[in-house]
């Protein structure tokens, strides 16, 4: 299993920050590979909702299937990747600080469960590594998104 963890402080109030994040719409302007997005089930975004979403590895565009599993609006999303070998979970959090700023965590777990052992350890640490490095840019798209929608705290 791969645990990636990180945060930013983005200078807008934390349910503007949240109703933007969390909604699978938008996840294209921030979340890096995300092209397109399909709701399977209705809107609005609930426990439960599936939606699904085509990304690019190598060029070649790769389906996967997200399930709602927690969604309290304005402080935490859980999301589960379904359908595949590939676990992944995402957690995003949102928290404002003492200055009223949103600290936003994102959180990915993932793993090859059904793969043997060293090659499921090899995987992992590369796709980890990855997640790694995306997370990092998502959060900063976040950032500029969300700064430049003039939703700024004094």
């Amino acid at each position: 299993m791969f645990n990636v963890t990180n945060n930013i402080t983005i200078n807008c109030p934390r349910f503007d920050v949240a109703e933007f994040s969390a909604n699978p719409d938008t996840y294209s302007q921030w979340y890096g590979g995300i092209h397109q997005v399909e709701w399977k089930t209705s809107r609005p975004l609930i426990v439960g909702s599936k939606i699904g979403f085509i990304t690019r590895m190598l060029g070649i565009p790769v389906p996967f299937l997200c399930e709602v599993l927690e969604y309290v609006p304005g402080y935490h999303l859980v999301l589960n990747e379904t359908g595949t070998s590939f676990t992944l979970q995402t957690i995003l959090t949102w928290e404002e600080n003492a200055e009223g700023q949103t600290i936003v965590t994102l959180q990915n777990n993932g793993g090859f469960p059904t793969l043997p052992k060293p090659l499921a350890r090899l995987l992992e640490a590369i796709v980890g590594g990855a997640f790694l490095r995306a997370s990092i840019h998502n959060l900063a798209a976040l950032k500029k998104a969300m700064e430049r929608k003039e939703c700024k705290v004094n």
